[in-house]
């Protein structure tokens, strides 16, 4: 019976991700044309970038220095330190970098300790510029970065927000490499949710919002572990529109262990499920468009479908283990044997829908190798030789087990903590 369980979560799935890569393939031949239509906006709007910090005096310096090293107008950029009640010496740091740019408008401001969220609401209130823009700590953006954004809120009166493309700042051990090329791949997948302006989340490292969206929709969400991720699905709400910049860099740190990975990714995933849960009614709503008939929808079908595909899996393994140990056979290694080896008829071979399925989904993905190789080619040649090990491994065992650990934690109440 659990093998009937499996196969059929395992068509879901591959259904699933067929459907999926259909939809990034026909969304990318559609819009080709308009990724790099853009023109530069005849005057600037002023902007005010906001920078929280807690704790950060060995990455202020370079975050500081990053904006300040912004191609932008001078006279209409801002920057606004917002040290969080940190308890080592990120204020001392921050003030001496700002020293540093004396031509630049740069502010350092003490806070009380109380999160990012608030930290980032007491910046909303003092700001009287067009556009604000969040920049973690522990990130670097590009020059160009804020001048390759701001096109983009030209394209509507409904675009509330536009985000940066993240990769990863300086991935020297492989677990910070596979999270680059795990970063590259969704550089594609974004850059498609985008034109079905199905973005659900608008991250902390660089992400700009028309300063008078705080106004209509609210400030961040000060008791969320992922603020960034519930404003972003505020605005969905609001019916406004996340667009996408895949050539505004941004570099934010990686962790470097599998506990602060996992760390990080579970605090991810129970504010996804605590945000999907808020905004329940996005699903299958036409009243939201795309994000409400397809975007939310399909994420949520995707991931139930993968973990229960994970979970009835490794029920599945486990199963046959206990009838192997049962029956001593666990260990036993069967005598190799050439009889037959070069039977003709082992030269055809015959695939299974599944395998069939699997092979369509892989050429489709090749698709994703092509938009990074030509709008990020120096982050391809990079990520090459671990684009497979991702694919193959990272997935199936890191990120799936993460969602164990989340379900795990959700489900025995255990204590929310913030996580980088």
């Amino acid at each position: 019976m659990l093998a009937y369980i499996v196969q059929i979560t395992a068509y879901s799935a591959e259904f699933v991700a067929l459907f999926m890569a259909v939809f990034y393939l026909l969304t990318f031949i559609e819009n080709k044309d308009e990724i790099d239509s853009l023109e530069e906006p005849a005057d600037y709007p002023s902007v005010a970038i906001v920078i929280p910090a807690y704790n950060e005096e060995e990455n202020i310096a370079l975050t500081i220095a990053s904006a300040a090293n912004l191609d932008y107008p001078s006279e209409k950029l801002k920057i606004l330190v917002m040290d969080d009640g940190s308890e080592d010496k990120t204020l001392e740091a921050a003030e001496a970098e700002a020293e540093k740019h004396p031509a630049k408008d740069i502010r350092v401001i003490p806070n009380p300790h109380g999160g990012k969220a608030k930290t980032m609401n007491s910046a909303i209130k003092i700001i009287d510029s067009e556009i604000m823009v969040t920049l973690d700590a522990d990130s670097c953006v590009s020059p160009d970065a804020l001048k390759n954004m701001i096109p983009y809120f030209s394209k509507s009166d409904r675009v509330a927000a536009v985000v940066a493309a993240m990769k990863i700042r300086d991935p020297k051990t492989f677990l910070q490499k596979i999270q680059s090329a795990e970063y590259l791949f969704c550089f594609y997948i974004r850059k498609m949710n985008s034109f079905a302006n199905g973005l659900l989340v608008t991250p902390g490292p660089f992400s700009a919002y028309k300063r008078s969206i705080f106004d209509e929709v609210g400030g961040f969400d000060e008791e969320n572990i992922t603020e960034d991720g519930e404003i972003a699905l505020r605005i969905q709400k609001h019916q406004y529109s996340i667009e996408y910049c895949h050539n505004a860099e941004v570099f934010t740190s990686a962790p470097k262990t599998i506990k602060a990975l996992k760390n990080q990714r579970v605090r991810w995933n129970r504010g996804t499920i605590r945000n999907f849960v808020k905004y329940r009614k996005f699903f299958a709503n036409p009243v939201y468009g795309d994000f409400g008939l397809f975007i939310f929808p399909s994420t949520v079908v995707l991931l139930s479908v993968a973990f229960g595909l994970f979970l009835v899996s490794a029920a599945n393994l486990m199963v046959i283990a206990a009838k192997k140990f049962e029956y001593g056979t666990l260990f036993h290694v069967p005598p190799l044997s050439f009889d037959n080896f070069f039977r003709f008829d082992r030269f055809f071979i015959q695939p299974t829908a599944m395998q069939i399925i699997s092979l369509v989904i892989f050429g489709l993905s090749l698709v994703s190798l092509y938009f990074i190789r030509k709008y990020s080619p120096k982050d391809f040649k990079n990520m090459t030789l671990f684009y497979v090990p991702y694919l193959l491994v990272y997935y199936p065992l890191f990120v799936l087990g993460f969602w164990a650990i989340t379900v795990f934690y959700e489900l025995t109440h255990r204590k929310l903590a913030w996580h980088k």
